[in-house]
């Protein structure tokens, strides 16, 4: 499908199919640099980027610490081994992923819309866009973005608890009583806390 929009510009060379897929590859770097912008301002609502963007001028990017990981993490992203091998190669993981991307792009920069038809339609496009491609995509177009909103929909209810590095078994037992969320954040998350948690969760069922 892309290959055939493409033809009456690059062609049906081989190497002209090998650029569409070259050129998704370039695209996912920008999107998956502005999906972590919108993630830490979704993570930081007290400090908006764009208040900041304001405050510290056309500079301020380069001026954020974020900018450097933000980046970085992109880079590795774009470079991630099997994506960047199938970049080079006529196939359709690299489209795939790039469909999957913009879908979830759609919904984080309309989840705080408050027209609901707008919120929605251009997510639900770029996810049937997604699912051309790969059927498997109605998992990260579908059940994950479904995840996400229930949690949101938890958090705004009762806040959620912060994690405790020192005692994370505290936090857990915390939250369980309250009946908060707790929503550790991956740099903060470990091995030690998984096994807590199971345990944790063990002795409910067992009580239940």
């Amino acid at each position: 499908m892309i290959s055939k929009l493409y033809k009456p510009l690059l062609g049906c060379e081989i190497g002209s199919l090998r650029l569409v897929n070259a050129q998704a590859l370039c695209v996912i770097l920008v999107l998956s640099y502005g999906i972590l912008r919108v993630l830490r301002t979704r993570n930081n609502p007290s400090k908006s980027l764009s208040e900041n963007a304001e405050k510290a001028g056309p500079n301020h990017d380069m001026q954020d610490s974020t900018y450097t990981v933000d980046v970085h993490s992109a880079l590795n992203v774009a470079l991630f081994p099997p994506l960047f091998f199938f970049s080079a190669l006529y196939y359709t993981d690299v489209w795939s992923t790039l469909a999957v991307l913009l879908a979830f792009y759609a919904y984080l920069a309309n989840s705080e819309s408050t027209q609901i038809v707008t919120r929605y339609c251009s997510a639900v496009s770029f996810g049937v866009f997604a699912l051309l491609f790969r059927q498997t995509n109605i998992f990260w177009v579908a059940v994950f973005p479904a995840g996400l909103a229930v949690t949101d929909a938890l958090k705004k209810d009762a806040p959620s608890t912060m994690s405790d590095k020192a005692d994370p078994m505290l936090a857990i037992q915390t939250a369980w009583k309250d009946g908060t969320v707790h929503d550790c954040s991956v740099q903060d998350a470990g091995l030690q806390g998984m096994i807590r948690y199971g345990t944790l969760l063990k002795q409910l069922l067992i009580v239940c």
